[in-house]
């Protein structure tokens, strides 16, 4: 054989055992682009599985909310109802203590000008007699008891129960109200 066939045979052999290579690589690549398509096949099937189960969560959660609405509903419209009850029943509380509070004010206000007027009624001695004769009145089986203030006024004020109770809520400023028209009662008895 000649030396220029020769080494064209060589070359081409060497040409083959290179494309031999080439082709297993390719080959070897090939086959992790089919395994990665299977697994991307695999991978949207379940993406898609998923999508269909939030698509599910969603209309039951729509559903859920459309009930809780309509169960709820009537009830935050009673709730707003009650809190604005609730809000004149505390602004009439107000006022009808603001109004005890005058009252005891007043209470005092007298006690104090008889605790002034007593003594000096009393140093002045005996009122002078008419002329003409005044039957006496008759006297009385038992002593009358001095009227209770406290009492008075907590039988006046009207008691509301608050919604829900079947009661009325005793109110802070009613004890001290009392306590004062107790002071008061007692400085217009004399002790």
């Amino acid at each position: 054989m000649s030396p220029v066939a020769f080494s064209l045979e060589l070359l081409l052999a060497v040409l083959l055992v290179a494309t031999l290579g080439f082709g297993f690589r390719l080959e070897g690549k090939l086959r992790a682009l089919r395994e990665s398509q299977a697994s991307f096949v695999k991978a949207m099937g379940e993406l898609d599985g998923a999508a269909a189960r939030a698509q599910t969560g969603l209309e039951m959660l729509r559903q859920a909310t459309e009930e809780a609405q309509g169960v709820l509903g009537p009830r935050i419209e009673a709730a707003r109802a009650a809190a604005s009850v609730l809000e004149q029943l505390t602004s009439d509380a107000e006022l009808a203590a603001r109004r005890a509070e005058a009252a005891a004010e007043s209470v005092q206000a007298s006690a104090r000008t008889l605790a002034r007027v007593v003594p000096t009624a009393r140093s002045a001695g005996p009122a002078p007699r008419p002329a003409a004769p005044v039957p006496a009145p008759e006297p009385e089986a038992s002593p009358r008891a001095p009227p209770d203030f406290a009492a008075m006024l907590a039988a006046a004020t009207p008691r509301q129960p608050l919604p829900g109770t079947s009661e009325p809520q005793p109110q802070a400023r009613r004890g001290a109200v009392a306590s004062r028209l107790r002071e008061a009662a007692a400085l217009l008895r004399g002790g």
